[in-house]
């Protein structure tokens, strides 16, 4: 949700409304400390349900000292956005490398002891992030209120304001409403799994792990491609440029990828597996192999998923998103996954989630060929020019 803090500092910058970008950057920081306060008080109901076993309970310090300050990580967002959205990312990029840095760093030691700390276990897997994070929300917040800010944008208007936060809320609460339904999903499909074996269930890790490591290209590209969009329909230009420009991005991306994926995926997996690689069955290997080329066409269906998205999202399009992530994820998506799972090979787990995805994208598809998200953003721009 706090994410979307990027699209209105984005609009606003585009349309040369500067001083509105502080106040922005404020309703989504209030809207997020109010979602905090319902967070402590469903963590008190929730925890007994969620943590029932022996084994279970032993995670609950972490959970309540995650859930007590987990309001820094989208305070930390809108406040970076402050900076992405204008178009500045190295000091936001300078400031994330050295906070995980320093979140790795101080883990390691809160875990397991050094320098004189002693250890603490699993509460130190909770307090180092936490701890790397308060100072990278401090920081953020001492820059956005410098005095050149003020005057400029406004940093210092941060009474809640009643139009200005329907705009945060209409857009960005669905937004954030429709990221928690893929969570949900994404966790219920891990459950189905879970219930088919260990292979299956390395097959999927194996595929979040490269997943993990190539999200960051397709996170940034695509965050890149919603500030320039935003920027553009703010100032009301013609968006196919940025998006040519992306679309070469993204090919050149899929072409570095494609040589390991579909050429030399038993090196892959031999890479990832050095050590129990021989321990592993011939049907597991082969399963594996399998899955590197599927990773790659799911590569490219996120790519274009991204790309829809960000084109829905600046324009303000978070009602027909919310709705389509509602139905094609809770029914479709989780349906197929419930019926495919279990009847099917491992080896097809990820063709099982490729298809879900397109599902998924067929009306969002329809909806970006008939370009009703640039119907969509001429209403809300003019809503914005009445205000």
């Amino acid at each position: 949700m706090a994410t979307e803090t990027q699209v209105f500092v984005a609009q606003a910058s585009g349309k040369k409304a500067y001083r509105d970008i502080g106040i922005y950057v404020w309703q989504m920081i209030w809207l997020v400390f109010s979602i905090q306060v319902l967070i402590w008080f469903a963590s008190l109901f929730l925890t007994p349900l969620l943590f029932q076993t022996e084994t279970e309970r032993q995670a609950i310090p972490f959970f309540r000292i995650m859930l007590s300050l987990i309001a820094l990580f989208p305070i930390t967002t809108a406040l970076s956005a402050f900076y992405s959205g204008r178009g500045k990312v190295i000091l936001v990029s300078t400031c994330t490398i050295i906070k995980s840095i320093l979140s790795a760093s101080l883990t390691y030691i809160l875990i397991f002891g050094a320098f004189g700390i002693p250890s603490f276990g699993l509460i130190g897997a909770a307090l180092g992030p936490l701890i790397a994070e308060v100072l990278h929300c401090i920081t953020l917040f001492f820059l956005f209120l410098q005095k050149k800010y003020r005057s400029q944008f406004g940093t210092h208007l941060f009474l809640p304001n009643t139009p200005f936060m329907s705009k945060v809320l209409r857009i960005g609460f669905l937004s954030g409403v429709s990221s928690c339904i893929i969570s949900f999903a994404w966790f219920f499909i891990v459950k189905i799994v879970s219930s088919q074996g260990a292979e299956y269930i390395t097959v999927m890790a194996f595929g979040n792990v490269i997943c993990t490591n190539l999200i960051f290209v397709n996170i940034g590209l695509g965050q890149s491609l919603t500030t320039v969009i935003s920027a553009f329909m703010g100032a009301q230009k013609n968006i196919g440029k940025p998006i040519r420009s992306i679309l070469i991005l993204f090919a050149s991306f899929l072409a570095i990828i494609a040589i390991p994926l579909l050429f030399f995926p038993r090196q892959i997996v031999k890479f990832y597996y050095t050590s129990n690689y021989h321990t592993f069955s011939p049907e597991l290997i082969q399963a594996l192999i399998l899955s590197c080329r599927l990773l790659f066409v799911f590569q490219v269906v996120a790519i274009l998923d991204r790309i829809m998205r960000c084109l829905l999202t600046a324009s303000g399009d978070t009602v027909f998103m919310f709705w389509n992530f509602t139905i094609t994820q809770t029914l479709f998506s989780c349906g197929i996954a419930y019926v495919a799972i279990p009847r099917i090979p491992m080896s097809m787990f990820w063709a099982i989630i490729v298809t879900t995805i397109l599902i998924r994208d067929i009306p969002p598809l329809f909806r970006v060929a008939e370009k009703r998200w640039e119907r969509q953003n001429l209403v809300l721009c003019q809503s914005r020019v009445k205000n």
